[in-house]
């Protein structure tokens, strides 16, 4: 091979190498365009990846502005835009799109993305994306009772709150004549010693029924309810309060006596599900006043 031959091989040599770097570069750039690399704004960046729903079985499957919503056989693919200019960055659906009925994801001060059900007079589904790893720590129910007296000496109550969802027949011992909704009972005691007792059910958007009326001071339910309290079991779990992350219906039993003494119980989440009292026992104070949903 002549001296010629050898520098055209040479020249020809580095033009491939120049060829291949520059390539090398692009797909390099393209790649970290692709991936989320340094190019990626960060907040969305901290989106991208696998998301499971606490509250259901739901996942999402970020990849740059195309998320992935799978729910059992169900999988639909939405692209979306990253509106940083609210309280909290919202991951929005193009302009005259949707994200099925899911609402606009809104990334929590946890990092999580919330969305709600969109579901026309109903209460729908609230979703709450998080990482796979963490949703089995979310899902434990946890013990945050407080160390409150297990017992009362006080039959003058002050003021008096109970809320809980009924939603299926039998639950917490309750009969069919109590309808499925959202129960909130109060009674306070008035200046003059009468009491003003309210009680309604309602549903996701309307009401079932409400009931008013005011107690003399001698009546025998606002005297009696102390002891209600005592035999249905409340005072002796004074304090229970327990707890997971799941959405779901929530019950709270408040009670302030006019000795100062309180009574104190309530559950959220999955832990709702028990109540460490007998409901059906409380409530027929209400039907002694004539109290009816049938």
């Amino acid at each position: 091979m002549t001296g010629m031959d050898n520098r055209h091989s040479f020249e020809a040599g580095k033009r491939k190498k120049m060829i291949m770097s520059i390539l090398t570069g692009l797909l390099l750039a393209a790649v970290l365009w692709g991936c989320g690399g340094e190019t990626m704004d960060p907040k969305l960046q901290a989106v991208q990846g696998h998301w499971v729903d606490v509250n259901g079985s739901a996942m999402l499957d970020i990849e740059n502005s195309e998320m992935r919503y799978t729910q059992g056989d169900w999988k639909e693919t939405y692209a979306f835009v990253l509106n940083s200019e609210g309280y909290r960055p919202v991951l929005e659906p193009l302009p005259g799109e949707n994200f099925g009925i899911m609402s606009e994801l809104t990334v929590e001060e946890d990092g999580s993305l919330t969305a709600y059900e969109q579901i026309l007079d109903a209460e729908g589904h609230m979703y709450r994306f998080v990482r796979e790893e963490e949703k089995a720590a979310l899902l434990e129910i946890r013990d945050f009772s407080e160390d409150l007296p297990r017992q009362i000496e006080s039959k003058d109550i002050s003021e008096f709150m109970l809320t809980f969802s009924k939603d299926l027949a039998g639950q917490y011992g309750l009969d069919e004549t109590w309808p499925n909704g959202h129960y909130a009972w109060t009674m306070d005691k008035n200046a003059d010693g009468t009491y003003q007792m309210e009680l309604s059910i309602s549903g996701d958007s309307y009401i079932i029924g409400q009931y008013s009326v005011t107690l003399q001071a001698d009546d025998p339910l606002a005297g009696g309810l102390a002891d209600v309290l005592a035999r249905c079991g409340a005072v002796e779990h004074n304090g229970w309060h327990k707890a997971n992350s799941v959405r779901a219906h929530d019950w709270h039993l408040w009670v302030k006596y006019a000795s100062g003494e309180r009574l104190s119980l309530r559950a959220e989440g999955d832990a709702a599900a028990e109540m460490p009292f007998d409901l059906a026992m409380l409530m027929d104070c209400a039907k002694q006043l004539g109290v009816s949903f049938e």
